[in-house]
């Protein structure tokens, strides 16, 4: 896939014969930018269209060939990080667990009969729900064994400092059900927004700070667009519960009234809750330095007494935490910062 294989990295695709004097059509996911009113202003949105295009054969396979490396290395990203995960679950110690978390879209609070504004208003609130799948190895069985969690919030936040917040009672509850635990591994989707910016990356390195006995923490990147799994299961189970509820004559118009529907009726989902207050204490410092590439970083290594973080454009679970993978995928460190040293601002 990285055109690296001394056996087919000089393969070319072949063609049969054309005519370039004669024009094909096709189509082609196209981005513009259209003007609008309102209000009696004119104002500008981008739209994304499926465009149907024709050109000459030879410009349409110099327009697919040049896609292609981009193609290559998106495939190949795909392909490493399952496997690598796959095989980071199945080896798993007893000192290890694997955490694969991710939010689900928020539930908004719904009654069983609605008035008109209600049904097409902004009158109902939405809850926020944070997933999450734990992998753990039975010490009794040795066998692998799964728990379902979620931590619910009337605070709608996804940035870093609601994560760090939601992340803390998760992290709990593992240390409750498996005391030898010492290193956590996480796997998340990628968007910059949420779990893959400067920010996690700070919030990362103080986890030990709750929980001294965490001795590595390694955070997983699924390749974009491809981010899909356990965790959204769960929070399809309790929104499709809730929705059933409500189907049935009962209103859920109160988060306290999603919260004992919820519990009352499903007992294989761990529920927590995190307020409001709870994810503005989350703090960062007012500087935090970036991490150039971040957008390539695909896992952060965190380990105890380390003076930096380690950075990879794909996943290694051979390599320690704290040395350079020698497998090629290392792209940088940072220091780890220090809280004590800085002074912080709530985001």
């Amino acid at each position: 896939m990285n055109r690296s294989c001394e056996c087919c990295k000089d393969r070319v695709l072949n063609y049969r014969e054309f005519e370039n004097d004669k024009t094909i059509k096709y189509y082609q996911w196209c981005t513009t930018v259209e003007k609008y009113m309102s209000k009696g202003q004119e104002k500008k949105k981008v739209v994304s269209k499926k465009v149907q295009l024709q050109d000459l054969p030879l410009n349409v396979i110099k327009k697919l060939e040049d896609s292609i490396p981009a193609y290559f290395a998106h495939c190949n990203n795909v392909i490493r990080q399952y496997n690598t995960i796959k095989m980071l679950k199945s080896t798993l110690s007893l000192a290890e667990a694997v955490i694969h978390v991710d939010f689900s879209e928020n539930y908004s609070l719904k009654y069983n009969e609605e008035i008109q504004s209600v049904h097409f208003g902004g009158s109902c609130s939405q809850i926020t729900l944070h997933t999450s799948v734990i992998y753990l190895l039975d010490p009794e069985l040795g066998t692998h064994k799964t728990q379902s969690y979620c931590t619910l919030s009337e605070c709608n936040r996804h940035d870093a400092a609601a994560i760090w917040a939601h992340l803390i009672p998760l992290i709990e509850y593992i240390l409750d059900i498996s005391p030898m635990l010492d290193g956590l591994h996480f796997i998340s989707d990628s968007p910059s927004s949420q779990y893959r910016n400067k920010h996690m990356f700070y919030a990362i390195s103080q986890l030990y700070r709750d929980f001294p006995q965490i001795k590595t923490v390694t955070w997983n990147y699924l390749e974009a667009g491809h981010g899909k799994g356990a965790p959204d299961g769960v929070g399809a189970t309790l929104k499709r519960t809730a929705d059933q509820i409500v189907a049935f004559g009962s209103d859920i118009a109160t988060f306290d009234d999603f919260v004992k529907a919820i519990k009352t009726r499903i007992k294989n989902i761990k529920i927590n809750i995190v307020t409001e207050a709870e994810i503005l204490t989350r703090t960062f410092p007012i500087e935090i330095k970036s991490f150039k590439g971040t957008m390539s970083v695909h896992q952060v290594l965190w380990s105890a007494g380390c003076p930096r973080m380690y950075f990879r454009e794909l996943s290694c679970i051979i390599c320690s935490n704290d040395t350079i993978c020698r497998h090629g995928y290392h792209i940088g460190c940072l220091d780890t910062p220090c809280m004590a040293d800085r002074k912080s601002t709530k985001r």
